[in-house]
């Protein structure tokens, strides 16, 4: 297997393993790191083998990482997933605060015809 050709096979080893990977930072790298070096080694020594050969001599990227954060610190995982939801929480507050303020300068700057009909006359009126 060629070099990358080996990279996007590594890559989307690694994609799975990103989604459900939570924990800090440094952890994360230092687990890609140690997996890819891995993979690397493993297609370096196999240049024949293919992606289903990267699974069997790795595993599942599922179980990989439970494996993995069954050895971190319990309260890293929960200081990281806490940190996702208020990012999460900041970034809709912000979108709700954007969406209020276009709606509410449409609402004032765009004039509103009203038409009114007093008296069988039909009045027409911007605000």
């Amino acid at each position: 297997m060629k070099p990358k050709e080996a990279g996007k096979e590594i890559r989307r080893y690694l994609k799975p393993v990103k989604k459900l990977l939570k924990c800090y930072r440094t952890s994360q790298k230092r687990f890609y790191r140690d997996l890819t070096v891995s993979a690397e080694e493993f297609l370096n020594t196999n240049p024949q083998a293919g992606r289903e050969d990267l699974h069997k001599f790795l595993g599942d990227p599922e179980c990989l990482v439970l494996n993995f954060m069954e050895q971190i610190d319990e309260k890293e995982i929960v200081n990281a997933r806490r940190r996702s939801m208020v990012f999460l929480v900041v970034c809709l507050s912000i979108a709700a605060l954007i969406l209020v303020m276009i709606v509410s300068f449409f609402f004032q700057y765009i004039p509103v015809k009203m038409t009114i009909i007093e008296n069988s006359e039909v009045i027409t009126r911007y605000m």
